[in-house]
C-alpha cells in the first residue's frame, strides 16, 4: 500500500470527525514533503502509529486554537484554564486520531493501533521521528484557528 493512501484515508477520517464534532469540515491543504527532524512551536500532540503499520501523527496548534477548540468542544470560554486546555486538546487529537487509525484498519486490514498522546508544549522545539520523509498538512478550523499536521508513516517492511 502506498503513503498517499494512508494520507487519504488519514485526512478522509479527520474532515468527517471534524464534522460530526463540530459540524464543519476543515480545509485541509497539502503543503508539501519535509524532513525529519521538524521544528515546531507553541502546542504540540504527538500519536504514535503502532502495529502492521507505523509512524506518527504529528499536530502543531498555532496560537489561540487550542483555547478555541476546547472552548468550542464544551461549550464554555476557557480563556485561563491552561490545564483543561492541554487535556482537551490531547482527546480531540486522540479522537481525530483514533477514528484515522480506525479507517485504516477498515481500509487496509492491517492489524494497528495508536499510542496514547504525548502533549510537548514551548518554543523552538525539534521533533525527531524515525521515519525521515514526512508529509506536512495544513488543517484549517476556520474561526478556531490552524494547525498543522505532520503524517510520518510507513508499513512496518517498508525502508525509510
Amino acid at each position: 500500500m502506498s503513503r498517499l493512501l494512508y494520507e487519504r484515508i488519514i485526512n478522509d477520517a479527520i474532515k468527517e470527525t471534524s464534522r460530526k464534532i463540530f459540524g464543519k469540515v476543515p480545509e485541509i491543504t497539502k503543503i508539501g514533503e519535509t524532513k525529519s527532524p521538524i521544528s515546531v512551536e507553541s502546542f504540540n500532540v504527538i500519536l504514535g502509529i503502532v502495529g502492521d503499520i507505523t509512524g506518527q501523527i504529528i499536530f502543531n496548534f498555532k496560537g489561540e486554537s487550542p483555547q478555541k477548540i476546547v472552548s468550542k468542544l464544551l461549550n464554555r470560554d476557557l480563556k485561563n484554564e491552561e490545564e483543561l486546555q492541554i487535556s482537551g486538546i490531547a482527546e480531540f487529537a486522540n479522537i481525530l486520531s483514533g477514528n484515522a487509525v480506525t479507517d485504516l484498519f477498515e481500509e487496509t486490514k492491517a492489524k494497528i493501533d495508536i499510542t496514547p498522546p504525548s502533549i510537548i508544549l514551548g518554543n523552538h522545539i525539534v521533533l525527531s521521528t524515525v521515519i525521515h520523509d514526512i508529509s506536512e498538512f495544513s488543517l484549517n478550523l476556520a474561526e478556531m484557528g490552524d494547525i498543522t499536521m505532520y503524517i510520518a508513516i510507513k508499513e512496518k517492511s517498508d525502508n525509510n
